[in-house]
């Protein structure tokens, strides 16, 4: 007599189901990814706000104190800042005497450290008057600038008189009522 071996299938997915669902994790991861760069944008942006309000106070409690604005002798009136570019000076000396009476530490701006990032702070003041600009913002969109109408920097399509570029940027500033935009 001869016996047969039933036929014992093993239950499992199929391709096709496997690849439908790595397609729905893929889909999900995605948005997921693009929400968080969104979240992340978001927060620079607000970290930048906040900065140059904080950078503002302690101006103006200088100004209390001292009658004038702080003004740096090495830069000669010409732009301070953390950034290479701009001739870079130590981080709590981009606006001397604001460290440490007035902020504990000089802020950086928030996307300093990332490869493509090609802007940070500037300060310049002659002592009557003074600017705090974060230039070349590339993260915030204008119509994020829009929402903030106070932080719009005022030459914001005219950097060629103030000496910096002539090319048309997102920047966004602080500065006192006696600023002038002079090269």
């Amino acid at each position: 007599m001869i016996v047969q071996k039933s036929k014992q299938f093993v239950k499992g997915f199929t391709l096709i189901e496997l690849i439908v669902v790595i397609a729905i994790i893929s889909l999900l991861a995605s948005i997921v990814l693009i929400n968080l760069n969104v979240g992340r944008q978001k927060s620079r942006a607000a970290k930048r706000y906040s900065d140059l309000k904080q950078v503002q106070s302690a101006l103006e409690l200088y100004y209390t104190d001292f009658g004038s604005y702080p003004q740096s002798a090495s830069s000669g009136g010409l732009w301070n800042s953390q950034c290479p570019a701009w001739g870079s000076v130590a981080a709590n000396s981009v606006i001397p005497g604001l460290v440490p009476k007035y902020l504990a530490a000089m802020p950086a701006d928030p996307s300093q450290n990332i490869p493509t990032n090609n802007n940070c702070y500037l300060y310049r003041s002659d002592g009557t008057g003074y600017k705090f600009m974060d230039f070349n913002v590339y993260d915030i969109p204008a119509a994020d600038l829009n929402k903030y109408p106070q932080f719009q920097d005022p030459v914001y399509y005219n950097y060629a008189a103030c000496g910096i570029y002539s090319a048309a940027t997102n920047a966004i500033s602080v500065y006192s009522r006696s600023w002038r935009c002079s090269g």
